[in-house]
């Protein structure tokens, strides 16, 4: 058992725990060298006390050029953190500011501050260059913009044709069917044809009457004849069918909606589904 142990510690050897307290002022240079972000500490006044090796990447300038500056509101042009805010909650994050670099470019930074309480500063920023984040940002909201203006388009296009297509049926087609109304025993039909124009010429987005209901072709027609008010009789005239065959249709019909109760209406309920 000890040898088969042993292979395992050796086989899989126990990482050493990372030991922070014997991380070396050379280690901390290192890292503060190969961040991309700039990093400053600064009194409670901004006066400038450590720079980064880093800030030409941001700002353009070298060390040097940043320490003549003196102070971090010459650097960062309306920084605005709120020194009571900052005493309270100890750190401000994610404040958007922009800037102008030492070659005229206009570059959107992300700036943190943190009370830092160590010997070389009170405040600890930290710098990080956010423009190409804020130039796709913006170029995706120009574009978002773009689109909800064509979709816009497209939905005042529907509207137009719909209003135009109605217009021409009230125009030329409903003085047809009043005309063929005035004929002897076409009335029925007249009115069937006015209720299938009606939700023909209504909102582009409404859906065929009935369509939920799994009805045949036949138990549609008869919904919309009995929606406008046609009798058993009259619907098997304008069928050339026997009542008893639209009486067993109806029936269907009430069971495939649902529709129990005799006491309801079935016309009514039909204008309430296609409504």
């Amino acid at each position: 058992m000890k040898n088969n142990n042993s292979n395992r510690s050796k086989n899989n050897p126990v990482p050493k725990r990372c030991r922070n307290d014997a991380v070396t002022p050379g280690l901390y240079k290192t890292i503060l060298e190969n961040i991309s972000d700039a990093v400053f500490l600064t009194d409670t006044n901004g006066k400038l006390n450590f720079v980064c090796d880093n800030v030409k990447y941001i700002f353009g300038y070298s060390v040097g050029e940043i320490i003549r500056k003196r102070n971090i509101h010459r650097i960062i042009d309306g920084l605005d953190y709120g020194p009571d805010k900052l005493r309270r909650k100890g750190e401000i994050r994610n404040i958007e500011c922009s800037i102008t670099n030492k070659f005229g470019e206009c570059r959107n930074i992300l700036v943190n501050v943190k009370l830092a309480d160590m010997a070389e500063g009170t405040l600890l920023f930290t710098c990080r260059d956010i423009t190409d984040r804020k130039r796709v940002e913006s170029e995706l909201a120009r574009k978002n913009t773009a689109l909800l203006e064509v979709i816009a388009s497209v939905e005042r296009e529907k509207i137009a044709v719909k209003e135009s297509v109605a217009e021409k049926f009230q125009k030329l087609i409903i003085p047809i069917i009043d005309m063929i109304a005035d004929r002897p025993h076409c009335a029925d039909l007249a009115k069937l044809l006015k209720s299938s124009i009606k939700y023909v010429t209504s909102s582009p987005a409404a859906q065929f009457p009935f369509a939920d209901y799994n009805l045949s072709p036949r138990e549609m027609q008869i919904c919309n004849m009995i929606q406008t008010g046609m009798s058993i009789k009259q619907i098997a005239g304008m069928l050339h069918t026997s009542p008893l065959t639209v009486e067993k249709q109806r029936k269907s019909i009430r069971k495939k909606l649902g529709v129990s109760d005799n006491r309801t209406n079935l016309a009514t309920y039909l204008g309430r589904i296609n409504s």
